[in-house]
């Protein structure tokens, strides 16, 4: 099963706007690295600093099967592309896609389930874009946003709008509740 990870790049967001401070986000990055490579998931992440790429460190340093990245090809408006090789250690599977842009729209769909660990402007791309595959390509991601790292739930609206072809987000309040949502998860699969 595959499970998409974002989360902020600049993680210090967590520790401003959550209840939680550097070391519980060090803990679950680690906690949940391990757990995604004891349990054979693959993992999807964004070719860039921050959450999923800390994640997917520890992933590897515990022998996870696979990490595939996704990487845009065209960086004429944002030229990330020297800047994200320091980046490109971790992943097993490079997926290109066309752009930046391309890179929201695709980062989580090419999941089974797509795992939230904190909020900002990118991560909120990430979700939003869900919503237009849910709506219009039929998707079937599911979206798990671990509310201990989010100041708060999102807008209702947003809840509604994300829902809107079954019940594919929810919110977990803690590690534990994450690992079981994701186990049952697989066994379903």
């Amino acid at each position: 099963m595959k499970v998409s990870i974002l989360g902020p790049g600049d993680y210090s967001l967590i520790e401003r706007h959550s209840k939680l401070n550097k070391k519980d986000i060090e803990e679950f990055i680690e906690d949940f690295g391990k757990f995604l490579a004891e349990n054979d998931f693959e993992i999807i992440i964004a070719v860039d600093r921050g959450i999923p790429y800390e994640v997917a460190k520890v992933y590897k340093k515990y022998n996870g099967r696979k990490v595939y990245g996704v990487n845009p090809q065209s960086h004429e408006k944002y030229d990330k592309q020297e800047a994200i090789k320091p980046y490109m250690d971790v992943i097993d599977e490079e997926i290109k896609v066309a752009s930046w842009y391309h890179l929201n729209g695709e980062i989580a769909s090419l999941s089974d389930v797509a795992v939230s660990f904190g909020l900002s402007c990118g991560t909120m791309a990430d979700i939003v874009f869900l919503y237009f595959h849910y709506k219009y390509l039929k998707s079937e991601t599911k979206l798990i946003m671990y509310l201990p790292s989010m100041s708060s739930k999102l807008h209702p609206e947003i809840e509604e709008s994300l829902n809107v072809k079954g019940k594919k987000f929810e919110y977990v309040n803690s590690f534990e509740e994450l690992k079981e949502k994701l186990l049952e998860l697989k066994i379903k699969k």
